[in-house]
Order: structure tokens, then C-alpha cells, then sequence
């Protein structure tokens, strides 16, 4: 249900308008923004310039842009999955760390994972910068495998390297 909802609320938002999510050319030319973003300096600007930040969406936005345009998805539509990913994305590391912390209930990990992806913080980047609030939306995925190690259920090195992981 919270998966649908998220998706659904998404979708209607200003349906057939792209959004000025972090970096328009990303959602213009998602191809040629990668091009660019491998060089030091961009002649494209009005006297040319250095790359500001652009190295930051080599991974995972700039290929989940890209991919989208290769596909044929509109853009517009494709903002608003990667929107619910990137909650969805705090929604279930949440619910799952809360649930694996002792004398959580499963109603109780449901609403830390709402909480947590409901966030002001959250909600008023989501939309237009996203590349700002995933490292939020991991932070939950970071903290699980150390969690179960800690509770028996992880080997350590296993969750050293998960945990490791999902900060690259």
C-alpha cells in the first residue's frame, strides 16, 4: 500500500511538467550531461567554466536519467519514479532497521520507515534535489548489516563489506 501510495503521489504531481531536479541538462540531455561530466572544464557555458559537482552524477542519477531517455520513458514520468525510488528507498531501509532493533513491532518499524521518508527535510528536496536527500535515503541501508551483526544474525565481515557498499 505504501509503495502504490508513494508511486501514485508521485505520478500526479504537475503530470507532463519536468521538474528542475538538481542539474537540468540531466533530464534535457542525460547523454551529453555524462559526456561533460568526465572533463574539468565545460565550454558550453558562456565563457566556459569548471565543472561544478557534475562528477556527483556519474552514479547512480546520471545512468538512471540516461537509462530512462534510452528507453523512451517521458521525462517527467521518469522524475517522478526516480522520486518515489529514492523515498521508497528511505521508506523500506527504515521499516527494515527499525525492525531489527530490539522490541520494535512490526506496526512500530512501518512507522519509523513513514516517519523517516515523510520528513521535511526529505519531502521539500525530493523533488528538486534528489542528489541531496539519497545519501539520507541510504543511511538506513548503511546502519542495517552492523545491526545484525550485532544481533547474531550477519557474519562481521559480511556486514562490513554491505555496509561499506552502500556508501559507495
Amino acid at each position: 500500500v505504501v509503495w502504490v501510495a508513494v508511486i501514485v503521489l508521485n505520478l500526479i504531481q504537475q503530470p507532463g511538467r519536468i521538474t528542475f531536479d538538481t542539474k537540468l541538462d540531466l533530464q534535457i540531455d542525460p547523454a551529453g550531461f555524462l559526456a561533460r561530466s568526465t572533463e574539468l572544464w565545460n565550454a558550453d557555458w558562456a565563457l566556459g567554466g569548471l565543472q561544478n559537482q557534475a562528477s556527483g552524477y556519474l552514479f547512480p542519477m546520471g545512468p538512471v536519467f540516461w537509462l530512462g531517455d534510452v528507453i523512451g520513458v517521458p521525462m517527467w514520468v521518469w522524475e517522478r519514479l526516480w522520486s518515489a525510488f529514492v523515498m521508497l528507498l528511505a521508506y523500506e531501509g527504515a521499516r527494515r532497521l527499525a525492525g531489527n532493533w530490539p522490541g520494535i513491532t512490526r506496526q512500530s518499524a512501518l512507522l519509523a520507515g513513514l516517519v523517516y521518508m515523510l520528513s521535511p527535510r526529505a519531502l521539500t528536496t525530493v523533488g528538486s534535489l534528489s542528489s541531496e536527500t539519497l545519501p539520507g535515503s541510504i543511511l538506513p541501508w548503511t546502519l542495517l548489516p552492523l545491526v545484525l551483526y550485532l544481533r547474531g544474525r550477519m557474519r562481521g565481515w559480511v556486514a562490513f563489506v554491505l555496509s561499506a557498499a552502500s556508501v559507495v
